[in-house]
């Protein structure tokens, strides 16, 4: 076990009108601590005061010509160390969680006031829990609380849980938003003797975003499945996902809702064992089948790949 503090201090210029018609610089001092203590080996929590992310790389620039949000990677270390705990159905593209979501409000920051934070693994449980407070800066204050849970069982299979909760202390117009999520994740390296076989599912609801939402709960739902066969010389996957018109978790992310997907796909690879030119020759096919959610199609694509060449 340990403890490690980190104190930090940051000042910055105020200008200041004089009457004279000159100016000067009133330099104000804002300071702020980090404390982790590592309550076991393998779980490490941590509190943070007025935290200063100063030290953060900028996010690149990017042009968007599509009808769809951007997704700008986390940057800040706070949310960095440990976040493989938060990970939810890695395969699905579904993020109930997404740490930008604290302390961001449209590219533009806003302030730490405090937080909370345990991250690491106990027996067979990966353990992840985040209580922050938010706000200043003419940013209204609130409270986010994210919490997760990732079982380890049989072998080669987890079972996880994750919940969020963002409550804004000072407009009664906006609910306290709470979102559930659950997903399951079952391999297994002995199909068939020596193949592996993977099944994931997931579910996640979150209730109203607005007091005066009108949409069911299953509108704000996201839910799917994955079955997949990654072995050699035949690998394959089908997968189907439906995120509901109104899904939108407040600690989340969704950058397209309001369809369905179904996605198979296969491949098959020879090898040229005897040959100082070629290492691999590979042929594979996928299909996407996109639909509204009045099971309407939108997009429609078929690849097929009959030439794919790995030279040595």
């Amino acid at each position: 076990m340990g403890l490690e503090a980190t104190p930090y201090l940051a000042s910055s210029p105020t200008r200041i009108w004089q009457d004279s018609g000159g100016t000067e610089d009133d330099i104000t001092f804002d300071a702020g601590f980090d404390l982790s203590y590592s309550v076991t080996p393998s779980l490490r929590a941590s509190i943070t005061a007025n935290t200063d992310f100063a030290e953060a790389e900028v996010d690149q620039r990017r042009v968007n010509l599509s009808r769809f949000s951007l997704v700008f990677p986390e940057r800040r270390d706070f949310f960095l160390e440990g976040s493989s705990v938060f990970s939810f159905a890695e395969a699905s593209g579904v993020r109930p969680f997404f740490s930008r979501r604290i302390g961001l409000v449209g590219g533009e920051a806003v302030p730490i006031q405090a937080g909370a934070r345990a991250i690491g693994r106990a027996g067979n449980s990966n353990i992840g829990f985040y209580q922050i407070r938010t706000g200043g800066n003419n940013f209204n204050t609130e409270d986010f609380t994210v919490a997760r849970l990732k079982q380890n069982i049989w072998s080669e299979s987890t079972i996880g849980l994750v919940y969020t909760r963002r409550a804004t202390l000072n407009e009664s117009e906006i609910p306290v938003r709470q979102t559930v999520g659950v997903d399951f994740d079952a391999g297994t390296s002995t199909f068939l003797g020596n193949k592996n076989l993977q099944f994931q599912a997931f579910f996640v609801w979150h209730d109203k975003n607005r007091l005066d939402e009108e949409t069911t709960d299953w509108n704000r739902t996201a839910r799917g499945a994955r079955l997949s066969y990654p072995n050699f010389p035949f690998s394959g996957h089908v997968s189907y996902r439906e995120l509901g018109e109104a899904f939108s978790p407040a600690v989340g992310i969704a950058p397209r809702v309001g369809f369905r997907r179904l996605q198979p796909s296969a491949d098959y690879t020879f090898l040229f064992p005897n040959s100082n030119l070629f290492r691999s020759y590979q042929i594979d096919v996928r299909y996407e089948h996109l639909m509204n959610m009045d099971f309407e199609p939108e997009t429609i694509v078929l690849r097929l790949r009959p030439v794919n060449i790995e030279f040595e």
